[in-house]
């Protein structure tokens, strides 16, 4: 369990795991003192954000996965915090889930959505459906999920900082994370060759070595793809809103690189984490 605090110190989410990879969460706002109170009082954060969906996606919420039978909404469907918005007037998260109806083969890969703490409600925008367009394929299509450009930050309620400010926002981010993927590369490469020299290393222990250290140079391979991806994304709409003259909410504070936390190479983004603190 961890807790995740918004820029503005008002609201802590709190992210619970539930097992491998499977991740679920609440949110609270802060109240006088010490005290927080949920950000519903009358359902979990998970009943919130899965009935939202169901709605959005025109699903009965009685075919949201649950544990009981369907009698119970969203109790199985698992919730990824992504970011806070700059501003602290968004909660971004996305939903997973499987098992539709009772099917195993229908589900929904990384379906986004904001929680916005001015309004109390869930909402999307124009590049959350975007990215939501293709979720229900995701799931089914390995390709698509590893040439998706996953969300790269929450956009604020007002106004983006400048082109310039974000641009160097953006370029420092990008920098702290090729310079961790080199540091664990170094280590993992230094381990291997250790290995080698060592006779005590087992031909497993040693397949092992070199198995994680093909799988860090893989993922830094795939990062570097899906970040131009949503790159490209996030100019296309900003060229769409300059068209029609609408200002503010169209640059990314900051690259998530939500890549690195691949269902598949979990282990390794908790390493890149590591160095990063």
């Amino acid at each position: 369990m961890s807790y995740i605090i918004s820029p503005d110190e008002k609201w802590i989410y709190e992210e619970k795991t539930y097992g491998h990879l499977m991740k679920g969460g609440e949110l609270y706002e802060h109240g006088k003192g010490l005290k927080f109170r949920a950000a519903n009082k009358s359902q979990s954060f998970a009943e919130m954000a899965w009935r939202f969906f169901a709605k959005e996606e025109r699903v009965e919420p009685d075919d949201v996965p649950s544990s009981s039978g369907g009698r119970d909404c969203c109790e199985e469907g698992l919730i990824d915090f992504v970011a806070w918005s700059p501003d602290s007037g968004r909660l971004l998260v996305d939903l997973r889930a499987r098992d539709f109806g009772g099917k195993r083969d229908r589900g929904v890969h990384e379906w986004y959505v904001y929680f916005n703490t001015k309004t109390g409600k869930l909402e999307l925008t124009d590049y959350l459906r975007r990215l939501n367009k293709g979720a229900w394929k995701r799931f089914k299509d390995e390709k698509l999920r590893e040439n998706f450009g996953e969300a790269a930050s929450a956009e604020p309620l007002g106004e983006l900082p400048s082109e310039a400010e974000s641009k160097k926002h953006y370029e420092a981010a990008d920098r702290r994370v090729k310079e961790s993927f080199q540091k664990l590369l170094d280590i993992q490469e230094k381990q291997l060759q250790q290995s080698i020299h060592d006779e005590q290393t087992s031909p497993t222990q040693r397949q092992i070595f070199e198995e994680q250290l093909q799988s860090s140079r893989d993922m830094q391979r795939s990062w570097i793809k899906t970040r131009e991806i949503g790159a490209k994304l996030y100019l296309t709409l900003a060229t769409n809103r300059q068209r029609r003259g609408v200002t503010g909410n169209t640059w990314p504070i900051a690259p998530r690189h939500a890549h690195l936390r691949s269902r598949e190479s979990w282990s390794t983004h908790r390493q890149v984490n590591n160095l990063r603190e």
